[in-house]
């Protein structure tokens, strides 16, 4: 089955590094097609409005959004070429230039939306400071609104194959895993760390209660998260078969939640060779902005690819 990857690039390394993870990635899978996506400069309101009243501006106008037009076709031009280089063939490429309308992320978006992409891969910006908690302010927008394009964010030079999916037992993290066995149907050469991590009572309830009182809720909430994770591992394993993704390729990870879970997480992350992360993203309530986990997960996972599944 064809899958879609729309790479938003632009002339940046951020850019380069995670075209390069998506080329690295799908090498042999020649299903899987590439459309490379550029958002060309906004053009001045001001200059708009002249171009209506004015001829010079007009011409003015013009000689920009060509310039405009030319430099977006130059810098697709050298993308298809590097990911080429990487052994993408040219009949697995295609290069959409478009004018700024609504902003970038909007405009990403908006295309990914009417080209059914399956997923929108994006380089991480902002790694310092302040910049490193919102992570960029057009990646951040695009996770933030995406509602049905799952969007892959790459940090650095991670190396594709070995991939760590937090799980909770709920319909976001089921539907995280029906996108990696959608992308990754049939694949022999990846590894699955299905990681959860066990709740305590002060994650669902602030109240400080007396000793036997919350023994007896915490055990409650364990017997509680032991039924549904089980129940969510059978689901889970049945979907990833069904895709051609084997039982020796999946592993379990299980931690108790002494910690915030993000933390949890993130700590896994950087305890192992992981290259990729692979977290759903609603909140509660189905959110139209990511949970508390997946935020906290997002902001301060380096170092590799995060796929967020809304």
């Amino acid at each position: 089955m064809e899958r879609k990857l729309l790479l938003a690039v632009d002339d940046s390394r951020h850019s380069r590094l995670a075209a390069q993870y998506a080329s690295e990635l799908f090498l042999d899978d020649h299903n899987v097609r590439f459309d490379l996506l550029n958002i060309q400069p906004a053009v001045s309101d001001f200059l708009l409005e002249e171009a209506k009243r004015k001829v010079s501006a007009r011409r003015k106008l013009d000689l920009l959004v060509q310039e405009n037009t030319a430099h977006s076709r130059e810098i697709l031009s050298q993308f298809a070429a590097h990911i080429k280089k990487e052994g993408i063939a040219e009949d697995r490429i295609k290069e959409h230039t478009m004018a700024r309308d609504l902003g970038v992320g909007k405009d990403i978006l908006d295309f990914a939306t009417r080209s059914r992409a399956d997923a929108i891969v994006l380089g991480r910006r902002g790694m310092s400071g302040l910049q490193d908690m919102i992570f960029g302010s057009v990646s951040n927008n695009v996770i933030q609104q995406s509602q049905i394009v799952p969007v892959w964010m790459v940090d650095g030079r991670p190396s594709p194959g070995r991939l760590l999916v937090p799980v909770d037992g709920s319909s976001s993290s089921l539907r995280a895993i029906d996108h990696l066995a959608f992308i990754l149907a049939a694949r022999k050469d990846v590894h699955l760390v299905l990681f959860h991590v066990q709740p305590k009572l002060r994650h669902f309830c602030p109240i400080d209660f007396d000793d036997d009182t919350a023994t007896t809720l915490e055990d409650v909430v364990a017997a509680g998260d032991t039924h549904c994770i089980e129940n969510f591992y059978g689901q889970a394993r049945q979907r990833l078969a069904q895709a051609g993704i084997g039982e020796e390729q999946i592993e379990i990870k299980t931690r108790t939640g002494l910690n915030r879970v993000g933390s949890q997480i993130v700590k896994e992350l950087g305890a192992d060779e992981y290259g990729t992360l692979v977290l759903g993203r609603s909140g509660v309530n189905r959110s139209h902005f990511m949970g508390s986990v997946a935020l906290q997960v997002v902001s301060k996972a380096t170092g590799c690819a995060v796929w967020v599944v809304p």
